[in-house]
């Protein structure tokens, strides 16, 4: 069953698959609590007043995307290895990506390591380069890419692990902010991957 497939029937049985996808299409919702504020602070000011900090360290929940992120550079053959939105303590959310790197240009970044790419949906642009993303990575049609396969790809399932995809990201001089060019790669290569990885990433 292709991801298409399980997005359809879960559409009819109308299963609600909350997600920051959704928003643009939603009526505005009060800004729910943090993981911090519904957790962390009630904690500390129980807490004797000496532990503080320590407090919140203690209930600190490690997030993906600690690796490197990427840079500008071309990326030939990128390895998927896991799909997310990350919700950060400031309220943002973050589609985040982390890869293998098969093949590369950037000397930073060399064959075998892994890197992390985050877009960010504080403004429109974010979500639609998340779904053109996910468009590209599965070969589909950008217009079978709707808000149920969104939700879908950044679930725990994860069906985007092992997918391929291509990269060439650059930054317009004075700028912090990296664009990032994505490429499809055919279904002939796709088949392979797990071998590709396995010759650089044994």
């Amino acid at each position: 069953m292709s991801i298409f497939d399980t997005v359809n029937k879960q559409a009819a049985t109308k299963e609600t698959l909350g997600n920051p996808f959704l928003k643009q299409n939603e009526a505005p919702q009060t800004q729910k609590p943090t993981l911090y504020e519904q957790q962390v602070v009630p904690q500390a000011q129980a807490a004797d007043p000496g532990l503080g900090i320590f407090v919140r360290m203690g209930n600190a929940v490690p997030s993906i995307g600690r690796n490197p992120y990427t840079e500008p550079g071309v990326y030939p053959v990128l390895y998927i290895d896991l799909v997310k939105m990350v919700h950060a303590q400031t309220g943002m959310d973050h589609f985040t990506v982390e890869f293998y790197v098969l093949e590369s240009r950037v000397t930073a970044h060399p064959p075998g390591m892994k890197v992390t790419w985050q877009e960010g949906f504080k403004y429109d642009s974010g979500p639609a380069n998340a779904r053109l993303f996910i468009s590209l990575a599965m070969n589909a049609p950008i217009e079978e890419v709707t808000s149920n396969v969104c939700a879908l790809a950044c679930s725990d399932a994860n069906p985007l692990h092992g997918r391929l995809i291509s990269l060439a990201a650059h930054r317009k001089e004075g700028k912090k902010y990296t664009y990032h060019n994505w490429t499809s790669i055919p279904e002939e290569y796709q088949a392979r991957a797990e071998e590709f990885k396995a010759t650089i990433c044994p």
